[in-house]
Parts: structure tokens; sequence; C-alpha cells
């Protein structure tokens, strides 16, 4: 709450999407509705925090009797598609035919899209699918320091966030840095 309110003393406009995952599950998989996750908690929470901002444009991240696993925004005509990034499996560390098979048959069933974002994998990385039509952007953890991301994912590092920065008119990134 405190940093989308600082953002938009920053910004003039302030956009917030969350993208529910793995580890807001309460208990193991299955245990629980789906619907009843930390994540989509802790956005309620923040969002009521933040209160009515006509800057800040704050998405609800609960879908009933599911898990808000995906969200989207636009800019200009160009689609992005949000995801956790605990959907994609396959392989030891970043799972490249995983991602590109989930967003290419997501872009075909769902919806056309052309960016894709997630986490989850602890490791910053950029893809471009075969077909150019799709790039793709991992950001690595927040904190990737723990006991967990060392020992069981094996993928512990400096901590990152993709920056951004796209054009206007067209919708396309126009700069990006890892932060």
């Amino acid at each position: 709450a405190n940093f989308v309110r600082r953002m938009s003393a920053t910004f003039p406009r302030v956009t917030v999407r969350g993208a529910i995952g793995n580890h807001g599950r309460i208990g193991r998989y299955g245990d629980h509705s789906p619907e009843s996750n930390a994540d989509a908690m802790l956005y309620r929470v923040a969002a009521q925090l933040v209160g009515d901002n006509k800057r800040i444009d704050w998405a609800e991240s609960f879908t009933k009797g599911a898990r808000h696993w995906y969200d989207t925004d636009t800019i200009a005509d160009k689609r992005i598609m949000l995801v956790h990034g605990d959907q994609f499996r396959g392989g030891l560390g970043m799972p490249w035919y995983g991602v590109a098979k989930k967003a290419q048959a997501w872009a075909v069933s769902m919806f056309p899209f052309r960016y894709l974002m997630f986490g989850h994998w602890h490791q910053p990385a950029r893809l471009v699918l075969s077909d150019g039509k799709i790039t793709s952007w991992c950001s690595p953890s927040l904190e990737s320091d723990n006991r967990f991301a060392a020992e069981v994912v094996g993928a512990s590092g400096e901590p990152g966030q993709w920056l951004l920065f796209f054009e206007a008119a067209t919708g396309e990134v126009a700069s990006e840095y890892l932060l």
C-alpha cells in the first residue's frame, strides 16, 4: 500500500494488477478452496489501505470458486498477460519450452496478447517466442537468498525486478532494465 501510494505521488496514473500464485496457497494443494489464498487477501487489504484515489486503478484479484491465476492490462492496443509462473512445467530450472507452449496456447484459446510477464522462477529472463509475436519477461524474486530458494529451487540470487517503458502511441516496449 505504501509503495503504491508513493508511486501515485510520482506518476499521474498507477495500475495495479494481481495474479495469484502458489505462494499464497493455504495448506497443501487441494486442502482448501483455491479462492482461499493469502495473495488475494494481501491484495484486498492493500487496496483497502490505499483507499479511493482517482490516480490508482487497482483491479480486484478475487475470483469466486477459483484462483485468480491471470490478469491483463492494455497499453495502446497491445494486451499484456500477467501470470504467477507456477503454471509452467518441465525440466530443471526455467522451463523454456513450457513457457512457450502455454503462452502460444493461451494466445489462441483465450485471447491474443503481445507480452507475457511472470515470476515464480527466482531468475531474471527474457524470451521472445519463436513466432516473434509474444515477448515474455520473468522477474526474479524480490528476495532469493533464503534456504528454500537455495536448497529446493537451486535458484538463489540477487533480488531484482524488470522495469519496462512503453511507447504510448504504439504500445511497444521502448526500453527495458533489470533493476
